[in-house]
């Protein structure tokens, strides 16, 4: 897997909303790079992904979620498909510079820290 990127302060993405904070982290296969931004809105926490690889190559990419429970749903924003989360992590495949939101209740993720 390639070396971590996130968006924003540092080396993980914290959700804010005055309910909770996870942390988060997408790692590419086959040395791809990409980032990730997560965001709480009406309850829901938006997943912003892509794969940022310049030599336009598809590639597999797993998420990472500090209190993601395993069996989890997440919606793929205009995709009309969800996937289903493994204990803190889900996969997804990318196309070349491919960007996908993923949408989740933020009930269903298990804060580590409540507000």
């Amino acid at each position: 897997m390639s070396t971590l990127s996130t968006k924003g302060s540092g080396p993980d993405t914290e959700v804010w909303g005055g309910i909770f904070r996870a942390q988060i982290a997408i790692r590419f296969d086959d040395e791809l790079h990409g980032e990730i931004m997560a965001r709480q809105y009406e309850g829901a926490v938006y997943l912003f992904a892509n794969n940022l690889d310049l030599k336009w190559r598809p590639g597999r990419a797993t998420i990472e979620m500090q209190g993601l429970k395993k069996g989890t749903k997440f919606e793929v924003i205009d995709e009309q498909r969800q996937i289903i989360a493994d204990e803190g992590k889900f996969s997804d495949q990318f196309e070349p510079l491919g960007v996908r939101i993923y949408r989740v209740e933020a009930s269903a993720i298990t804060s580590p820290a409540r507000h």
